[in-house]
């Protein structure tokens, strides 16, 4: 996860932590872009890979280890995603598949 340490983007301009204990970054990401989570799968290494997205078209990719570890692993503008659907359709609805 060290390289992940080096990940650009909006949460280096702010000086955000990088990496954290799952909820606190998730709280984090809400209370500084008011991003919620829009997306999440399960990466080949066994990691939980989720993007968080806001309002205001930022989002963020987050990477959780098994132990609850989780590292910013990328930041963006134009997300394109429809986060107000998302809102809408509520918690068991976003991460059902």
């Amino acid at each position: 996860m060290a390289a992940l340490l080096a990940a650009p983007g909006i949460a280096a301009e702010l000086e955000l932590p990088r990496c954290g204990e799952r909820g606190a970054m998730a709280d984090l990401l809400h209370k500084s872009f008011g991003e919620r989570r829009v997306a999440w799968g399960l990466s080949a290494d066994g990691t939980l890979v989720e993007v968080f997205a806001g309002p205001a078209d930022t989002f963020t990719v987050l990477k959780t280890q098994a132990a609850g570890r989780s590292c910013i692993v990328d930041t963006g503008y134009a997300w394109h995603g429809d986060v107000a659907a998302q809102e809408r359709a509520g918690p068991a609805r976003r991460t059902a598949r």
